[in-house]
């Protein structure tokens, strides 16, 4: 069957349902780890250093939640480094 036939189908059927299967569509939700890994980065880029360290924190009791050896346990764990390093940067040069 042609693709475009597939996507007419489909698309009668969320027609025909009601859009029962948009948020099926819709992609991925944001999760908290999400939420507090994007404030971390914020607090980064505008060198808030200690808020930074707090959000990376909880982003990572949410990654220990989500997947204890997953991915998003590795990137928290960086995020954390980075911060630590940037720190221990900026006390160098004092």
């Amino acid at each position: 069957m042609p693709h475009w036939i597939r996507l007419h189908c489909l698309g009668w059927l969320l027609v025909i349902g009601g859009g029962t299967f948009a948020p099926a569509l819709a992609g991925p939700q944001e999760t908290d780890w999400d939420k507090y890994t994007s404030a971390g980065r914020k607090a980064v880029q505008d060198k808030r250093y200690e808020e930074a360290e707090k959000q990376f924190k909880v982003a990572l009791r949410e990654a220990e939640k989500l997947k204890p050896d997953g991915l998003t346990l590795a990137q928290s764990l960086r995020n954390l480094a980075d911060v630590y390093n940037g720190l221990w940067q900026f006390w160098r040069r004092c």
